[in-house]
C-alpha cells in the first residue's frame, strides 16, 4: 500500500519504539452469538483479534431455488487492482460471464461478536477454510460485511460498515499510523454473500477473518480513521442498486457535511459499464476528487482506481457536496438493478469524538437492520451454518 509521504515520519517513530509488552500471548474468548461453533481468539503477540465463523452449508447453483435478491447497504472497500477471481465452470465470479447477477447470491447467517480490546481496529484479512484449517476456494464467498452496531454512518442512519470485502479484495490493512477506534464491549457482526456457481455442495466451511489492531497503550497513537460511503442513489435502509438505462447515464447525491476533516483515500465499487465517480463542490462544481474504472472490451468492470491526499483533501462542517457516478452502456434494453455507484474513502474528523453514535429510534437506522440477514426486508435465502454435533 502507498504511503502518505507527510505521515510517515509517525510510522518510523512507531516502529523504532514498538509496542508496549503485553503479558496473555492468546486467549480464546469463547461461542459468538450465529451458530454452535463460531468463536473469537484474541492473539496479543501479533495484536489481532480472530474470528473462526461457521461451520456453513454453501450449497451449488443446481440446489438453489429462484430468488431476488436485493443487494444489502453496505461500504464496499478500496478495491485491489487486479483482475476478477475466476469462477468454477469458467464463468465470472458474479456468475453470469457477461453481467453482474446479485439475484446469484444468498447470505450466512449474521454472526455477532463482542470486540475485546481497547485500541484501534486496522482492517481484515478473510479467508475461507475447513475444520482442519485447510484452504477452500475463495470465490465461493462473493463478499464479506461487517457491521457496527455502535455507530451511525456519517451520512445517513444506516450502521457503518467495518468491514466490505469482494472477491477481489480480501486483505485490506491500514498503516500503522492510522485506525479505527474502538472500544472493548462494542458490539459488532459479520455476514457473508455466498455464490458457488457449481454442481459441488460445500460443506463444513468456516470464514477465518483476521482482524489486526493496535492495543490502547500503543506509545505513538495512530491517527483516528473512520470509513465514509457516499453513495450516488442514496437511499438509507434501502437496497443501493438501480435500473441502468443504455447508453450514457449519470446519477447524483448531493449532501451538507456534517463535520470537518479530512479524507486521506479515496476508492469505490461500481458495476459492470460504470466509467468514473467523482467528487465536487456543489457549490462551484469544482471536481475535488475523481476515480475511474479499468473495463475490459465488453464492458466489465475489473477495478476501480484509488486516489491518496498526502496532506488530507479537506472536507468543511457545513459545506454542500456532491458524488456523481458515469456509466455508458452497450446494451439495449434497460438493465434491472443494474448499477451501483459508492464512492468510498477513509476521513479523518477533525474531532473524533463528533462521529455519530447509532441511534436506533431513527427510522433509517432501524430500516437498515432490517435489511440485514434475517430482517423483514431480506428475500434471498439465508443459508444457514450447520448445528454443532453432540
Amino acid at each position: 500500500m502507498r504511503r502518505y509521504p507527510a505521515l510517515i515520519s509517525i510510522a518510523l517513530v512507531a516502529a523504532c519504539h514498538g509496542a508496549a509488552p503485553v503479558a496473555t500471548p492468546t486467549a480464546v474468548l469463547g461461542n459468538v452469538t450465529g451458530d454452535a461453533e463460531s468463536r473469537l481468539v484474541l492473539d496479543s503477540v501479533h495484536h489481532e483479534v480472530i474470528l473462526y465463523a461457521g461451520p456453513f452449508r454453501v450449497p451449488g447453483m443446481a440446489s438453489m431455488p429462484d430468488m431476488d435478491m436485493p443487494d444489502m447497504p453496505g461500504m464496499p472497500g478500496m478495491k485491489d487492482t487486479k483482475k476478477p477471481m475466476t469462477g468454477m465452470d469458467g464463468v465470472h465470479a458474479d456468475g453470469t460471464g457477461e453481467h453482474e447477477n446479485h439475484a446469484a447470491h444468498a447470505f450466512s447467517p449474521l454472526v455477532k461478536f463482542v470486540w475485546p480490546v481497547d485500541g484501534w481496529y486496522r482492517g481484515f484479512k478473510v479467508e475461507l477454510v475447513d475444520s482442519a484449517g485447510n484452504e477452500l476456494p475463495q470465490h465461493l464467498m462473493h463478499h464479506l460485511v461487517g457491521v457496527d452496531f455502535a455507530h451511525r454512518q456519517l451520512l445517513e442512519g444506516d450502521l457503518v460498515r467495518f468491514i466490505a470485502s469482494g472477491v477481489e479484495t480480501h486483505n485490506v490493512v491500514l498503516p500503522r499510523f492510522l485506525g479505527v477506534p474502538m472500544k472493548s464491549g462494542q458490539q459488532l457482526g459479520i455476514y457473508a454473500g455466498w455464490h458457488n456457481p457449481g454442481p459441488k455442495d460445500y460443506t463444513g466451511v468456516y470464514i477465518r477473518l483476521a482482524m489486526p489492531y493496535l492495543p490502547s497503550n500503543t506509545l505513538v497513537k495512530p491517527i483516528n480513521v473512520f470509513p465514509v460511503q457516499m453513495d450516488v442513489d442514496n437511499t438509507p435502509g434501502q437496497p443501493n442498486v438501480y435500473d441502468l438505462p443504455p447508453g450514457k447515464t449519470s446519477r447524483s447525491f448531493e449532501f451538507t457535511m456534517p463535520i470537518a476533516g479530512r479524507f486521506l483515500g479515496v476508492g469505490g465499487h461500481m458495476h459492470d459499464y460504470g466509467i468514473d465517480m467523482h467528487l465536487e463542490d456543489a457549490t462551484t462544481g469544482k471536481v475535488l476528487s475523481l476515480v475511474k474504472t479499468e473495463r475490459d472490451s465488453a464492458g466489465h468492470v475489473l477495478a476501480v482506481g484509488r486516489k491518496y491526499y498526502p496532506i488530507g483533501l479537506h472536507m468543511d462542517a457545513g459545506h454542500k457536496y456532491r458524488v456523481v457516478g458515469e456509466y455508458d452502456t452497450p446494451v439495449k434494453d434497460t438493465l434491472f438493478n443494474g448499477a451501483m455507484g459508492i464512492m468510498a474513502g477513509v476521513f479523518a474528523p477533525k474531532n473524533a469524538s463528533e462521529w455519530p453514535v447509532a441511534n436506533y429510534n431513527d427510522p433509517e437506522t432501524h430500516a437498515d437492520i432490517e435489511s440485514l440477514p434475517g430482517g423483514s426486508k431480506v428475500t434471498a435465502p439465508v443459508i444457514g451454518a450447520m448445528a454443532k454435533k453432540p
